[in-house]
């Protein structure tokens, strides 16, 4: 006996029917199933249960509500149902429930655990339709419970990828359907060849295939034409190469030698690289401008400057670091003043030694003076040696707490700076000379003013 084609709205508790054996109220207006609503008291040879395309929202299913330890067969297909408010148990007390038809409702919200919970005890299953459900994901612990399922219908889901083996547990499966979902890519692992030999229909059309050289596995499998793949319901197309079908891209084995992790191995090695290298030349290029700013910061007031002319033996007053070009200026200029204040000074072109080497003659001299003064030109600027001896100087005035004193001769260009010779004129007071005869007192002035400490008692003032 059954029961199908007729209107109703719920079912009172004190309904029984004991002879039916299918009860189809599909296009009814239930909107709640509550516990035991169809449970074996009510309906003791219910075999199969319709309740598709509800005229009403099914906003509820309470546990238990299916209970009944004879239904083989239910059917809620196009319900709208939100599988995330669905109690836990809802299909709880069915043993021998064989099909489940779910298409079309909303399990796109339902994680991995929710459907566990909700379908896991569903050990005798033999069929099951989720199609169009928005599924999001397919893993192997979602269907483990599934151990007789020989049917799984998957169509128009969400699905991104297959991890290998999902599907190698479920013995006893002969169809399995994902056609029209968002796959791209199907390895040889994907599928044991257990598998192969127990499924007499796959299909897998109308996925977004990425064809590439990892797909070439399955290209040469679909090519062979496989008996479980001939029936499929769409075409397999590339989504990357307009108008090709996945069987007819083409790729040499030059191009695939290299395989997908290498590739991503050398891009991220070359990513590191840049980042390294992005990060590293700023740094490397402003060395001096950290350095000097580090040097401002935890200098202080210069004691350990005092502390070192205090107690150090020295050859000269002021060592000073020039350019041979400016060897006129220095002389006639500079040199005059300093040494009519009483000061020792060393000049390479006139102190250093000839055949000594220069490098160990720089060293000694810069050590050997109490002051440091370096004449920044056009002519310095451009000598490789005066950038040796500026970064020397640097290291020695940073390394003993010392003030370096720093003259500019003329303009120089901001392009023809040095990156230690830019950290220096933007990080320290420098002096400039110029032929007007008031700018030439305020030099001297203000070069005084730097060298007080080392002038004798009788010129300091």
């Amino acid at each position: 006996m059954f029961l199908t084609g007729i209107r109703i709205t719920k079912i009172d508790g004190d309904v029984c029917l004991p002879t039916l054996h299918i009860l189809d109220l599909s296009e009814n207006l239930f909107g709640h199933f509550y516990t035991d609503y169809f449970n074996d008291l009510r309906f003791p040879r219910l075999k199969e249960l319709h309740l598709s395309s509800m005229h009403t929202t099914i906003r509820g299913i309470q546990k238990y509500a299916f209970r009944n330890k004879y239904i083989t067969t239910i059917d809620l297909m196009f319900n709208n149902i939100v599988f995330e408010n669905v109690d836990d148990d809802s299909f709880a007390g069915c043993p021998s429930l064989h099909m489940l038809q779910l298409s079309h409702n909303y399990v796109d919200t339902v994680d991995e655990l929710k459907f566990i919970k909700l379908f896991g005890n569903l050990t005798k299953l033999q069929k099951l339709y989720l199609g169009g459900v928005g599924l999001p994901k397919l893993s192997s612990k979602m269907l483990s419970g599934f151990t007789s399922l020989t049917k799984l219908l998957l169509y128009r889901n969400k699905v991104r990828s297959l991890p290998d083996g999902v599907v190698d547990s479920l013995l006893n499966l002969q169809q399995f359907v994902l056609n029209s979902n968002q796959i791209s890519l199907v390895r040889e692992t994907t599928f044991s060849p257990a598998t192969h030999g127990r499924l007499h229909h796959l299909d897998l059309s109308d996925n977004p295939f990425d064809c590439s050289c990892d797909l070439r596995w399955f290209q040469s499998w679909l090519a062979s034409g496989p008996k479980a793949l001939k029936n499929s319901r769409y075409k397999y197309t590339c989504s990357n190469l307009p108008d090709t079908n996945v069987t007819s891209f083409y790729l040499s084995d030059q191009a695939c030698l290299l395989s997908r992790d290498t590739n991503v191995l050398m891009v991220s090695c070359l990513s590191l690289l840049l980042v390294v290298m992005t990060t590293v030349f700023p740094l490397y290029r402003y060395r001096w401008h950290l350095r000097m700013m580090l040097y401002e910061a935890v200098r202080g007031n210069g004691d350990a400057g005092r502390r070192r002319l205090q107690r150090g033996q020295f050859q000269y007053d002021v060592y000073v670091s020039y350019a041979s070009d400016d060897l006129g200026w220095v002389r006639q200029h500079l040199l005059a003043e300093l040494e009519n204040w009483g000061l020792r000074v060393c000049l390479h072109d006139r102190d250093f030694l000839i055949g000594n080497n220069i490098v160990d003659d720089i060293s000694q001299s810069v050590e050997s003076s109490k002051k440091v003064l370096v004449v920044f030109s056009r002519h310095y600027s451009r000598n490789q040696w005066c950038q040796f001896e500026l970064n020397f100087c640097l290291r020695h005035v940073m390394d003993f707490g010392d003030n370096l004193v720093v003259t500019c001769v003329n303009d120089v260009e901001s392009r023809d700076l040095t990156t230690a010779m830019m950290a220096v004129l933007k990080m320290m007071s420098y002096i400039r000379w110029d032929d007007d005869p008031d700018a030439m007192a305020a030099f001297w002035g203000r070069l005084r003013q730097a060298l007080q400490e080392i002038l004798p008692a009788d010129v300091q003032n």
